[in-house]
Formats: C-alpha cells, structure tokens, sequence
C-alpha cells in the first residue's frame, strides 16, 4: 500500500493536485473495502500519518518564495 501511494503522490507524476487527491482517495476507498474484515485500524493510523505528511511536503515544494508560503499558511489558519 505504501508503495502504491507514494507513486500516486510523486510530484514528477504530472498532474494536479486535484488529479492526485481523486486517485489517491480512489485507491485507498478500493484497499479499506477489500480488507474491511480485517484488524487494521492501527495499520490506517500509521499510514494516515505518513501519508498526511508526504501531502505537507507537495504543497510546501510547491510554495517555492517564502512570501508563498507565508500567505498560504495565513490563509489556512495556522498560527504561526
């Protein structure tokens, strides 16, 4: 699964970041309902951690200028 999902958010994939949720959230929909019988709650939680930090870094290398990121993290609310 880790593997699957750090090619489907590489950032030399092209694409949006539009593109990249739509596929990213249709394989991991795909991989909970094919083990949804399965103990793997503590499994998604590590997984969701990393996965919400390899989000953090795309759109911090896309915010290149220091001035970028500033507004950005303004914008969304987060104390700085």
């Amino acid at each position: 699964m880790k593997s699957e999902l750090k090619r489907l958010t590489s950032r030399s994939n092209g694409g949006s970041n539009a593109v990249r949720k739509s596929k990213r959230n249709k394989f991991i929909a795909g991989w909970i309902n094919y083990f949804s019988m399965a103990d793997m709650k503590s499994m998604l939680e590590c997984m969701d951690e990393w996965l919400r930090r390899r989000v953090r870094q795309i759109y911090w290398k896309q915010w290149k200028k220091v001035r970028t990121r500033y507004k950005r993290i303004k914008k969304f609310g987060i104390p700085l």
